[in-house]
C-alpha cells in the first residue's frame, strides 16, 4: 500500500550472498546489463521481474530467465532441489520442515518429481510478474473537489467517485475495505471509518496473487479499494471523499463534536474545519508525502526487519499455511529492495534520524510542543490531519519502527498518540 526499488550491482551481490548464493561477478553483471535500459547500472525490481519474462533477446528469448535460474540453482545441475529451496528460505528467516518445503515446491513442480526445472521456474516467474505489485504508497489528494489535488498520487479512478449519499438517506452505508494490514493509506482510511463510528468489513488481500480483487475489480489491483453500498471506490483519497459525503457519517461526527465540546474550546468542530482547514490539509499531506515514505525504510531496511514486517500474515485466517510462507518470504525480499529506492530518492543516510526529524516537526508545528492536544488546534476534537498521521503510525504497530516513533520517544507525540488511540480505537495504546 508501496514504492518500487532499484538494485545496484553491489546491493544485488550483497543480498544474494546473504541468501546463501555465490554467483560470480560476471553472472551478476550480465543479469543487470540484460535489463538496465538506461545504463545507470541499476535496475527497478518490479521491472526486473517483468523484463526477465519478456522476449528481449531475439536469439534466445529466455536468456535473462536462464541467467536468473543459474543464481538460484546453487549446484548448477539444472534443477532447484528441496535442499536449495530450504536453504533459501532459511536465509529469509523461514526454518521450514521438509514437509513444508515439499508443499511449497508442489505449487510450481508440475511434474511432481521433487525438483523445479527451468520450465517450471519460468512458469513461476511469469506468474509472479503478472500478479506481484510492489506496493507504491499513493499520495493523498485533497478530499474536497474544490481544493487542488496533490500531484503524483497513484490511486487513479477511471471515473470520478460516485456521490450516492444524500441527506434523504442517512442510513449507515455498507462498507467493505480491501487492504494490506501494513499499508499506511489503508490505515488512514480505517482511522476515519472508526472515528466516524461507521461499521465496516475488512478483507486482507494477498499481495502476490491479488486473488481477492481479480473476480471483480477490473484492471485496478491496488489497495485500498472499497465497496460502498456496492459501488467500487478506488484509492484512499476517493474513499475518504465518499465516506465524508455520507450523511450518516456527517451526522455521527456532528454528534461526536457536540458531545466532546469543552468550556475552553472556541466552539465545536465543523465539517469545514475537519476536512478543509489549513491544519487538516497540511498534516494530511505530511502523513502522505513524508511520514508514510519515511516509515518504509524503517520497517524494511534489512532483510530481517522486512521479514518481520510481513509477520502479520500469520494471523490472516483466509490465507493458507503455504500462502503465509510465500507472502512473508517473497514479500520480505521485494520490500528490502524497495526500501533502498526510498532512501536513495530522499537522500536518507539514517532512516531512524529522518523519522525522528519528521516527528520533531509534527510535535513543534502541529502540537505546538505539547501546548495543543491535537494538530487541529481544538482542545477536544482531532481533524482529518490528526487521523491521517495516526493512521500512518498505527500501520506499523508491533514493529521496531513503531517502538522508535512512539514508545521510546515519549513526550508530546506519545501523549497525542494515546489520545488519538482513544478517539479512533476507544482504548489507550502506546
Amino acid at each position: 500500500m508501496f514504492f518500487s526499488g532499484t538494485i545496484t550491482f553491489t546491493e544485488l551481490k550483497g543480498v544474494m550472498k546473504s541468501l546463501g548464493q555465490n554467483p560470480t561477478d560476471d553472472e551478476l553483471q550480465r543479469m543487470i546489463l540484460s535489463v538496465d535500459d538506461n545504463g545507470d547500472n541499476e535496475i527497478d525490481f518490479e521491472e526486473f521481474l517483468i523484463l526477465m519474462s519478456s522476449n528481449k533477446s531475439k536469439d534466445d528469448p529466455d536468456r535473462e530467465l536462464k541467467e536468473a535460474f543459474k543464481v538460484f540453482d546453487a549446484d548448477g545441475n539444472g534443477k532447484i532441489s528441496k535442499s536449495e529451496m530450504k536453504e533459501l528460505m532459511k536465509k529469509l528467516g523461514q526454518k521450514l520442515s521438509d514437509e513444508e518445503i515439499e508443499a511449497m515446491m508442489n505449487e510450481v513442480d508440475s511434474d511432481k518429481n521433487g525438483e523445479i526445472d527451468f520450465e517450471e521456474f519460468k512458469s513461476m516467474m511469469a506468474s509472479m510478474t503478472s500478479s506481484i505489485t510492489i506496493s507504491r504508497y499513493a499520495r493523498i489528494s485533497a478530499v474536497s473537489s474544490k481544493l487542488a489535488p496533490l500531484t503524483n498520487h497513484r490511486h487513479i479512478l477511471t471515473t470520478p467517485p460516485t456521490r450516492f449519499f444524500t441527506a434523504a438517506t442517512p442510513i449507515q452505508p455498507d462498507v467493505r475495505l480491501y487492504q494490506y494490514q501494513i499499508c499506511p493509506f489503508c490505515n488512514i482510511t480505517k482511522s476515519l471509518l472508526s472515528h466516524s463510528k461507521l461499521d465496516y468489513e475488512s478483507v486482507e488481500v494477498n499481495p502476490l496473487t491479488k486473488a481477492e480483487l481479480k473476480p471483480w475489480s477490473g484492471e485496478y489491483r491496488k489497495v485500498p479499494i472499497a465497496l460502498i453500498d456496492g459501488n467500487q471506490i478506488n484509492g484512499s483519497e476517493h474513499i475518504l471523499e465518499s465516506i465524508l459525503n455520507a450523511q450518516f457519517v456527517q451526522n455521527s461526527l456532528e454528534k461526536r463534536w457536540a458531545d466532546e465540546i469543552r468550556k475552553d474550546d472556541e466552539g465545536k468542530m465543523t465539517m469545514q474545519q475537519f476536512q478543509k482547514s489549513d491544519s487538516a490539509q497540511k498534516w494530511l499531506r505530511f502523513a502522505a508525502d513524508d511520514l508514510a515514505a519515511l516509515l518504509y525504510p524503517n520497517i524494511c531496511g534489512s532483510l530481517r526487519d522486512s521479514y518481520d514486517a510481513f509477520k502479520y500474515v500469520k494471523n490472516v485466517d483466509s490465507f493458507s499455511a503455504l500462502q503465509k510462507m510465500s507472502i512473508q518470504s517473497l514479500g520480505a525480499l521485494a520490500m528490502y529492495f524497495a526500501a533502498r529506492k526510498v532512501k536513495s530518492k530522499r537522500n536518507i543516510t539514517d532512516e531512524k534520524e529522518a523519522l525522528k526529524d519528521a516527528l520533531d516537526k509534527y510535535e513543534l508545528e502541529g502540537l505546538q510542543s505539547g501546548k495543543s492536544l491535537y494538530s487541529s488546534g481544538h482542545a477536544s476534537s482531532p481533524d482529518l490531519g490528526d487521523l491521517a498521521v495516526f493512521g500512518v503510525l498505527y500501520s506499523v504497530r508491533g514493529l521496531n519502527a513503531h517502538h522508535n516513533a512512539i514508545e521510546s520517544r515519549g513526550g508530546a507525540v506519545k501523549e497525542w498518540y494515546g489520545r488519538m488511540s482513544m478517539q479512533v480505537l476507544g482504548v489507550q495504546t502506546d
